[in-house]
């Protein structure tokens, strides 16, 4: 079984996610604050830039995989491809159930039933097969490693629903 929270999810690569959870904020009454502020055209502006962008990271959250491996030499989106399709899938849960258990679906907040685990091992290492599959026939044809990125996103794209929820891919009940 794999477990892995969000803290340690994109260290690699320099990147910070937090679940759709950890984005929502609490709404408070203004008396707790005491007044209302008002927000600049400017202020305003750069919220919905923000908030469209963080739409976009709940999505499907490897999709800066893709711009990545674009971005770099072949060299380089080949050992992002090679990495990736050799790496396992696991359980995406938040960070604060796993030291406050119980366990708690980062893409959801809902609870990991034994189930729902069950489930996502049973499928995980022919996801894992998969995907080296697709690394290694593509490459043979000589295809681009940042196209080959792409391809096994699409894969991922293809799975269950309830499998890209579980490992934090979508986000949705299933």
């Amino acid at each position: 079984m794999i477990i892995q929270g969000l803290g340690n999810l994109a260290a690699p690569y320099g990147t910070n996610y937090k679940s759709a959870v950890d984005r929502e904020t609490l709404p408070v009454s203004v008396a707790v604050y005491g007044e209302k502020v008002s927000i600049s055209d400017a202020g305003k502006a750069l919220a919905d830039a923000d908030a469209a962008s963080s739409k976009l990271d709940t999505q499907n959250r490897l999709a800066w995989l893709s711009d990545a491996a674009h971005s770099l030499s072949e060299s380089e989106a080949d050992k992002l491809a090679k990495d990736y399709a050799s790496a396992s899938d696991g359980v995406l849960v938040t960070d604060e159930s796993i030291e406050h258990p119980p366990l708690r679906l980062a893409s959801t907040g809902q609870i990991l039933t034994d189930e729902a685990q069950k489930y996502f091992d049973g499928l995980s290492n022919q996801v894992k097969a998969d995907r080296e599959q697709i690394y290694s026939s593509e490459k043979a044809k000589g295809t681009p490693a940042a196209d080959i990125i792409d391809k096994m996103l699409a894969y991922n794209d293809s799975l269950p629903m309830k499998y890209q929820i579980l490992a934090g891919y979508k986000i949705g009940t299933y």
